[in-house]
């Protein structure tokens, strides 16, 4: 402790005993002063002039003097406890608390938007000095998380905040929080959950003082103690097409035939972790470039495309080609970033194939056993006419 004068040159020092109290004698009589009071390390001094004069605090609290007072014009001019002057003059320490508080999801992957998942949160007092019944903790959603419940025992939560009800010891854990979020369609990728704990109001200073995160803080790499994170990660975005062709067969053959019509549909699933907006269809054949599927697709949600298309077989497919081969893709958007997701599939209708003509008709059974005895009554009558020209031949 020091004593200055009214011109704020140091005229004594003395320290407190073991009880805090001090004295300075030989002061002059009806003169000013001031006493600069240096606090212990892990202590800070408490409000200043709150209450009477005996009992109250008189050094700031920021810098530990106290107002310019007057000595008595008379007295003892006594150090021993007690019979001091004035006593009034002193200053009031509290040593400090530091709360902290950590964090973790209880919840396993993998996630996609519109799961919910469980957070827990413990927070604790590292002292010295027991914290305040008031002190609180909440969290800092970020917009990928939509609050679901805040809840734990002896404690009062309304939103993002839970106030405890009770004292927290010096050295105690409080009650967990149970933290329940859904992942809703603003998420993507990784997820960052941040909480932090407050004292109460009016409390004393903590050791290591708050300072509140938001919700890109890395608690990680801050210098207070009183935050703690938490990170989950989605899973990608994918889609995934299913192309379906009807041919109007006419003539119920099975084949594309010239003339008949192909109509093709569009069905997509989006089988990713993230919402998909817009959803597009292209093909080739089809005339179709990143043309309207669907506005929105929910994770785990089918449609079939507003967009169809349709082919008519012409007279050259069925000359040239085996099948009408045709291959479409679908393409979703992630909402709010330029990342997109692609998916193909493609459909084979076999086309008629040509054959030639036939002539003729049936040939029946007994023209199977005629004909051979026709050859060989014919072989009979040659060589009997053979026979008889080369004798006529001989007798001449």
């Amino acid at each position: 402790m020091n004593l200055y004068d009214e011109f704020g040159a140091l005229v004594g020092t003395t320290t407190t005993g073991d009880n805090g109290y001090y004295a300075f004698t030989s002061l002059q009589p009806g003169m000013p002063y001031s006493v600069e009071f240096i606090k212990p390390d892990g202590s800070v001094f408490t409000y200043q002039m709150q209450g009477d004069a005996a009992s109250d605090s008189n050094a700031d609290r920021a810098t530990g003097k106290t107002p310019v007072f007057t000595t008595p014009t008379s007295g003892n001019n006594l150090a021993t406890p007690g019979q001091a002057d004035d006593p009034t003059i002193d200053a009031g320490l509290w040593s400090k608390i530091n709360l902290v508080v950590a964090k973790h999801l209880a919840t396993d992957g993998p996630f996609v938007q519109g799961d919910e998942i469980t957070f827990y949160l413990s927070p604790s007092n590292e002292g010295p000095m027991d914290a305040l019944a008031g002190w609180s903790v909440t969290e800092v959603l970020p917009e990928g998380l939509t609050l679901v419940s805040m809840s734990g025992d002896d404690y009062t939560c309304v939103d993002v905040t839970c106030t405890s009800t009770v004292q927290l010891a010096a050295g105690a854990t409080g009650e967990p929080i149970k933290v329940v979020a859904e992942i809703n369609h603003k998420a993507y990728g990784k997820v960052h959950n941040v909480a932090y704990v407050a004292p109460a109001p009016g409390e004393i200073p903590e050791t290591n003082p708050l300072d509140v995160p938001g919700t890109d803080t890395n608690t990680s790499e801050t210098g207070t103690d009183n935050d703690a994170q938490d990170e989950l990660g989605l899973e990608p975005p994918a889609i995934s097409l299913d192309k379906i062709a009807h041919l109007d067969d006419f003539n119920g053959n099975g084949y594309a035939d010239a003339g008949e019509t192909i109509r093709y549909t569009f069905k997509v699933t989006n089988i990713g972790g993230v919402r998909l907006a817009p959803v597009t269809i292209s093909d080739d054949m089809l005339g179709l470039d990143d043309a309207d599927c669907v506005d929105s697709l929910s994770v785990g949600e089918s449609a079939i495309c507003s967009t169809t298309g349709s082919y008519t077989v012409t007279s050259d497919d069925v000359e040239h080609r085996r099948s009408i081969d045709n291959t479409a893709t679908t393409t979703g958007h992630v909402p709010g970033t330029p990342d997109t997701v692609t998916s193909t599939d493609d459909e084979t209708v076999p086309v008629g194939r040509k054959t030639l003509p036939q002539t003729g008709g049936d040939i029946p059974l007994w023209a199977g056993v005629v004909a051979p005895l026709l050859l060989i009554a014919g072989a009979g009558l040659l060589f009997v006419g053979r026979r008889g020209r080369k004798t006529a031949g001989t007798t001449k």
